[in-house]
């Protein structure tokens, strides 16, 4: 059997959650993580053979501030589909907040284009200094 993790290098959105992934899509994404038909582990050892279901508790884990063996104690003996719902809850707690923000922000156009105009100043602010000081070092 192949196994294979969530990646941020794989070519389909589905192989991670983005920071932009609203509520809906971060539920759909989890529900649709490959895992296998054997209920969660009793312990962390049992996850070595087990890649897709080591990566969603590890996440679980990264989530709630615990460790990867209380994460197992937690969810031990259950389904996939049990944890899976825990795991949706916790993401969408914590990116759908972040996602609705960088859509507020790249709906205004104006505040974007203020804080662009903000950094050519300072880099051309740097920059000028920079170049001064060269041609000082140069003597021109």
């Amino acid at each position: 059997m192949v196994q294979k993790k969530m990646s941020k290098s794989d070519l389909s959105d589905f192989s991670r959650i983005n920071l932009t992934d609203n509520k809906d899509q971060i539920i759909n994404k989890i529900k649709k993580a490959r895992t296998d038909a054997l209920p969660i582990p009793n312990d962390v050892k049992e996850l070595d053979e087990r890649l897709e279901a080591k990566n969603l508790l590890g996440i679980y884990s990264s989530l709630t501030n615990t460790n990867l063996k209380n994460s197992i104690e937690t969810f031990a003996g259950k389904n996939f589909s049990e944890f899976k719902e825990k795991l949706s809850d916790e993401l969408v707690n914590k990116i759908d907040p972040i996602s609705r923000e960088i859509e507020k922000l790249l709906d205004d156009k104006t505040y974007l284009d203020k804080i662009l105009l903000e950094g050519v100043e300072k880099a051309e602010t740097i920059a000028s200094k920079k170049i001064e000081k060269i041609k000082e070092i140069l003597g021109f």
